[in-house]
């Protein structure tokens, strides 16, 4: 009898369905993106950083992005936060838009007469580098980039 009586307790407590909390899952996680801004060369203008989650727009088209900040080059401390972004995938592109027309300008070659720079340092041969290429990862509260802008 006190065997059935085990037995029967053990697959009642089997059969009990505890949800296992994992933050690292949790949807409603999110994180800060700081970027670290070196080689600005002068404080006219504004800086444009673009945040992509997606290439669509990518990296031209501010207005498309998942978030953007134009901040006054004369105003820059050297970095840029995004805070409360989710967890997930993204790439950003900044341009020094000296004359604050909101666009790279560019020579008659199409190379660029402003400064800008992507996502985890990389570039493109022959115009901006893809955006599988700029891709980084928020996984954790912070993730911190330094990018050196290119003139």
């Amino acid at each position: 009898m006190v065997k059935v009586l085990l037995i029967a307790t053990v697959l009642n407590l089997t059969s009990i369905n505890i949800p296992i909390y994992n933050s690292e899952l949790d949807s409603n996680d999110s994180g800060r993106i700081t970027v670290k801004v070196e080689n600005l060369k002068n404080n006219n203008g504004a800086l444009l950083i673009s945040l992509f989650k997606n290439p669509n727009g990518y990296p031209e088209d501010w207005e498309a992005a998942y978030q953007y900040q134009i901040i006054p080059a004369s105003d820059f401390s050297g970095n840029i936060s995004f805070e409360n972004i989710p967890y997930g995938s993204y790439a950003f592109a900044i341009i020094h838009d000296e004359n604050e027309n909101l666009k790279l300008d560019r020579n008659l070659f199409g190379i660029p007469r402003e400064g800008y720079a992507f996502s985890n340092n990389v570039r493109g041969r022959f115009g901006p580098p893809e955006y599988q290429l700029a891709v980084f990862e928020l996984q954790t509260s912070e993730i911190k980039q330094n990018i050196i802008l290119i003139y």
